[in-house]
């Protein structure tokens, strides 16, 4: 028997995975409590987990006779050196209890050529949704490596030095990291000595998990779902950075909303100005290519909510649009007159003594005039232009009201462009 069989053997103990995440008493024992809505016939849904590294599926599908429940591990590794012994348990529970009793358990052997385990239930699912427990002890693992189980809650040898009291609940943690990443810790442990090296953060609108989350995301990322950055925590983690000064957090988030894809422009321009991202709002004004998308930007719920600076920095990029689809006609136009003047050349037409008069001619009825609507806008961007201040210009600095009103000006411009 291998160190890890002996360790995972005489570590039973259990962890919630799912929306209510809740550490208990175990390091290889979990369970994950899903409901969902399942009317048709073959309809199915997924759901994944990490633990420590072992990346599972549990899924629900409808058959004729009732569903199946099924549980995929490592379903993405196509090696054949890793094997998980564990013993899997499905058992259908109610929106509001989840029953402990009656577990009947089936070993498995996973591995890359089973890598799925799955039962099927007969009967009637009963009411609108199915909610199945879906409960694994690990027994034994090989050809993987698991992550360690940071317990912030529970004091682990050479895991802390120093006790921090959240919500009255303890936090042990180590003094040097987190003074390492984060001022307002460094500050907290430097000025003051506390009897029994115990330090309260007393904060009614810190939430004890959500610090709990922070901190995850602080210590090294063991390739845990704890230190993952998702749709539910970003804004928290944001939040946290920011009350305690911790920038590693704040840089993990915004690198998180940039490579993000679903989450719409306007949403993220609110989130870098809440949090002071310069360059998640750099990121997302940078992108905007064409005037529909700025435009549905200013149709949006979050538009009204967006200061003058921002909608400033939307009608600079507006601008530049309009410049650069400009330059593209005149480019194009250019070009079809070249293949006009070499077509009357090639034909003998260029000898002509109108004819030079005539090229010229097409040319200035092809040009025309500019538009009213680029006119007005290289007229205004000009005025954005005069407003910015070359490094050697002397004079003087500018006064912080006249420039608040300046933006509040280009906003009521770009209110008007866009709206038109």
């Amino acid at each position: 028997m291998t160190e890890t069989s002996r360790n995972l053997q005489n570590s039973p103990t259990t962890c919630l995975f799912g929306p209510s995440y809740k550490e208990e008493n175990s390091d290889f024992e979990f369970r994950s409590v899903h409901g969902e809505s399942l009317k048709n016939l073959g309809e199915k849904k997924q759901w994944k987990a990490d633990f420590r590294g072992i990346s599972m599926i549990f899924e629900l599908r409808t058959t004729e006779n009732g569903y199946s429940t099924r549980v995929y591990c490592m379903p993405e590794n196509l090696s054949r050196l890793w094997k998980v012994s564990a013993d899997v348990c499905f058992q259908q529970d109610t929106p509001t209890t989840v029953t402990h009793g009656n577990e009947q358990f089936r070993h498995v052997d996973f591995d890359s050529e089973h890598n799925f385990y799955e039962e099927n239930r007969e009967g009637s699912i009963g009411g609108d949704f199915l909610f199945v427990e879906f409960k694994i002890r690990i027994l034994n693992v090989s050809g993987l490596v698991l992550a360690p189980i940071l317990n912030f809650e529970k004091p682990q040898n050479g895991f802390y030095d120093t006790v921090l009291v959240v919500k009255g609940r303890k936090v042990f943690v180590q003094k040097q990291l987190l003074s390492l990443y984060s001022p307002y810790f460094h500050t907290l442990f430097t000025s003051s000595n506390p009897p029994n090296s115990e330090f309260s953060i007393d904060d009614s609108q810190i939430k004890f998990t959500e610090f709990i989350d922070f901190l995850h995301h602080i210590y090294p990322d063991f390739s845990s779902a704890h230190s993952l950055v998702t749709s539910r925590n970003v804004e928290s983690l944001l939040r946290m950075s920011q009350r305690f000064d911790c920038s590693l957090v704040a840089f993990k988030a915004e690198q998180w909303l940039m490579d993000v894809k679903w989450m719409g422009p306007a949403w993220k321009l609110i989130m870098s100005e809440r949090y002071g991202l310069a360059g998640l709002q750099n990121y997302v004004i940078q992108n905007l290519e064409t005037q529909a998308e700025i435009q549905k930007i200013s149709k949006s719920e979050y538009y009204s909510s967006m200061s003058d600076a921002t909608k400033t920095s939307l009608l600079s990029r507006m601008f530049i649009i309009l410049e650069k689809d400009s330059e593209d006609v005149t480019t194009d136009s250019e070009d079809s007159h070249m293949c006009r003047c070499n077509a009357r050349e090639a034909s003998g037409a260029s000898g002509a003594p109108g004819a030079r008069e005539d090229v010229r001619g097409i040319r200035r009825r092809d040009d025309g005039p500019p538009s009213g609507a680029s006119m007005a806008g290289l007229g205004a961007r000009e005025g954005l232009g005069g407003k910015r201040r070359r490094p050697n210009d002397d004079d003087g600095a500018e006064d912080d009201s006249d420039e608040e009103m300046e933006e509040q000006q280009y906003s009521r411009i770009f209110d008007t462009i866009v709206m038109d």
